[in-house]
């Protein structure tokens, strides 16, 4: 595998920015061609970018603390308001067909007077529910044995 790395965080919100952290473990292929896909989707979401991977070496306590490789300022990009949530790939394909793939997820803004709204709507909620059981319970005391 020619091209490793990570993305600056695993999920994102819509509008926030993506960084990649790359390197490459072959100095004769460290070019590579970027594309975006959405797991499900048929057709990558964002045009293809080509690009080109520096050696970098692991720290010694990368295992504990990452390894703190810098963003490719080149490659980083806003999620778009318009995709919808789910789990992404930035697959990199290297000019020797050698390919790697950085998974990242895409999370879905909700909003919570709506979350709100529907639960004040919402006639069975646990609350109605309680008070509903609490009068159908029959009285112990009128109740024969």
């Amino acid at each position: 595998m020619a091209i490793v790395g990570y993305t600056s965080a695993t999920s994102y919100f819509p509008e926030e920015p993506v960084e990649f952290h790359l390197s490459t473990d072959d100095a004769n292929d460290p070019n590579f061609i970027l594309e975006i896909l959405r797991i499900g989707a048929e057709t990558p979401v964002r045009p293809q970018v080509r690009g080109t991977a520096q050696a970098r070496s692991y720290p010694s306590d990368a295992s504990e603390n990452g390894c703190r490789w810098p963003a490719e300022d080149d490659l980083t990009f806003q999620i778009p308001g318009d995709w919808p949530s789910g789990v992404y790939i930035a697959r990199f394909t290297t000019d020797a067909q050698a390919t790697n793939d950085i998974h990242f997820v895409v999370k879905s803004v909700v909003s919570l007077d709506s979350v709100d709204e529907g639960a004040t709507k919402n006639r069975w909620s646990l609350a109605d529910r309680a008070d509903r059981e609490s009068q159908e319970a029959p009285d112990s005391s009128t109740t024969p044995p």
